[in-house]
C-alpha cells in the first residue's frame, strides 16, 4: 500500500511540474488574417461579385497582393474604379 501511494505520490508531482513547464512557454503567435496572405477568390468569383452588385462593361481587373481585385467598371453609365476585396465585398466611390 505504502509502495502505491508513493507511486501516486510521485506520478502527481511529475504531472504538477510539467504543467508548472507548459505555463511558462510563450503562446504560438495567431494566425495573419486571410487578407494578408494573399488568400482570396479568383478573377471569375470577382467578375460575377462586380455583376451581382450591377457593374457592366468589366475592364482592367488585376488581382493585389492581398487577395482583393481593382478594375474599372461602369454603374448607371458611370464608369468608377471599383475593389473586390478577398471576401467577395464590392467596394467602389459613391456616384457623383
Amino acid at each position: 500500500m505504502m509502495r502505491m501511494t508513493l507511486a501516486i505520490a510521485a506520478a502527481l508531482l511529475a504531472t504538477a511540474a510539467s504543467a508548472q513547464t507548459m505555463q511558462n512557454e510563450p503562446a504560438a503567435p495567431p494566425a495573419p488574417p486571410a487578407a494578408t496572405t494573399g488568400a482570396g477568390i479568383d478573377a471569375t468569383t470577382a467578375r460575377k461579385a462586380l455583376e451581382g452588385a450591377g457593374y457592366a462593361d468589366i475592364q482592367e481587373m488585376t488581382r493585389k497582393a492581398d487577395g482583393s481585385w481593382e478594375g474599372k467598371a461602369s454603374r448607371n453609365g458611370r464608369q468608377a474604379t471599383v475593389t473586390v476585396l478577398p471576401d467577395g465585398t464590392v467596394s467602389a466611390p459613391p456616384p457623383q
